[in-house]
């Protein structure tokens, strides 16, 4: 029974007129591409193994120099049989992939906003490379080649150059930002080769797909793979405002002084707020008697639990009766707990409600009190985070917790992670820290 492979055709980088038809059984069939008597032909040559395209090359360039093509196949007693030659299969495009993406995962236990970013990642790294107004959808999967991440590093790193510039930063500042560019470099590339998952590749949605060889751009390293090795605190002024602040947070918007409560004294990540429900929190018994536990629940990996001081759990639930007061007033106090719209800890049925909380509320305010992008602070609901984990650190117990941050030659090496257990620090502990 005579066995077929699905190949893939892609024309040879030095040798002018000569193809390669790559196997998945390993070997590799060169071609020459010719016109003979007005008409384009193939000459197939004998298969080879990958790999060994340099001899070939050597020995072509050899009898090319005194040879005409019909004597160079003669002299490398290759054979010569003529075959029409195929009409070339047109590669597809972004906007194809991006469709075949999106069905085959749908079927896959990825989160909807999941599948948007890694696509928005890959439209990210093509306008990056070739320029705002690019068509991303309508282009051709087969300009995703090593040159091209290395252009969109270019950008990114030149980019952050220029802006220290303009900015004038020190030599330590510009420094940090060249590293920072570059983690986002290699974040964004390992993001949108996504797209390219061996899985979704051999999946059905894919096959109608014609995508040349992305071997090379798949597996290339482009940027840093590498954690923040240190972090600056903000000045103890910011961290001082936004403690003292957050008294008039609490009454006046309670939804996002809750938001605000679960990344300062629980180190939770923002996604993880937004997904927040209020049966996440669970009393257990301890040594000591009976406490409040947050089980922060994600959908990989290990969840994270956070004990709560008692003073805050009453807090929070006293925040929680005048959020359902707000959301509603005519439900008895009573029956409040059992409505639906009860159910997660920022208020909204919908996810986008409650993400808008987080963006168009508590962004802003903490903007407002010194959390900037002008020092730097790009994600001020992460920079809660990080000061928690400062505040942590100071209790001097942290050598037996396992927190979201681990301490080393006094600098905070931070994992962007929640992972093990962790005993939260109690606003009046922090406060008390920040001299308050």
């Amino acid at each position: 029974m005579k066995t077929s492979f699905k190949s893939t055709w892609r024309s040879d980088p030095e040798i002018k007129n000569l193809f390669w038809r790559s196997r998945k059984d390993g070997m590799e069939t060169p071609v020459w591409r010719q016109l003979v008597d007005g008409k384009p032909c193939s000459v197939k040559l004998a298969a080879c193994a990958a790999g060994n395209r340099a001899k070939l090359r050597s020995l072509i360039r050899e009898h090319q120099k005194t040879e005409t093509w019909q004597a160079t196949l003669r002299g490398l007693g290759l054979g010569q049989e003529k075959h029409p030659v195929p009409e070339p299969v047109k590669c597809a495009t972004f906007g194809e992939l991006f469709k075949a993406y999106k069905e085959w995962s749908a079927g896959q236990k990825f989160a909807t906003r999941t599948v948007g970013e890694n696509i928005q990642a890959m439209e990210r790294l093509l306008r990056g490379a070739r320029g705002e107004d690019f068509d991303v959808e309508g282009a051709s999967v087969e300009i995703f080649t090593v040159k091209l991440l290395h252009e969109f590093a270019h950008s990114v790193v030149s980019a952050r150059r220029a802006k220290a510039l303009e900015k004038k930063w020190d030599a330590e500042k510009t420094k940090r930002g060249v590293e920072s560019a570059e983690r986002t470099v290699y974040a964004t590339i390992h993001q949108a080769r996504s797209l390219f998952k061996g899985a979704a590749l051999d999946s059905a949605q894919y096959e109608p797909l014609h995508l040349t060889d992305l071997g090379r751009a798949l597996k290339a390293s482009v940027g840093k793979n590498t954690l923040k090795t240190s972090w600056f605190m903000p000045p103890m002024a910011v961290v001082k405002r936004i403690l003292e602040d957050s008294t008039e947070l609490r009454k006046s918007d309670p939804a996002a002084w809750l938001g605000m409560q679960l990344e300062c004294l629980c180190g939770t990540r923002r996604g993880s707020v937004v997904d927040a429900k209020w049966s996440w929190f669970t009393e257990q018994k301890t040594l000591e008697g009976t406490a409040m536990f947050l089980e922060v629940r994600r959908a990989k990996g290990a969840q994270s639990v956070i004990r709560l001081n008692t003073g805050d759990w009453e807090a929070l639930k006293a925040a929680r009766a005048d959020v359902l007061a707000k959301l509603l007033p005519d439900v008895a106090p009573e029956f409040r707990e059992k409505q639906p719209a009860a159910e997660f800890v920022l208020p909204g049925i919908k996810r986008s409600l409650r993400e808008r909380i987080m963006a168009f509320r508590l962004v802003p305010w903490l903007r407002e009190r010194g959390l900037t992008e002008a020092d730097g602070r790009r994600l001020p609901n992460h920079e809660l985070r990080k000061i928690w984990a400062t505040m942590m650190s100071r209790t001097g117990s942290h050598d037996n917790l396992m927190l979201a941050a681990a301490w080393s030659d006094e600098k905070l090496k931070w994992a962007y992670t929640e992972r093990g257990a962790a005993v939260g620090l109690s606003m009046a502990q922090m406060r008390q820290q920040a001299g308050l």
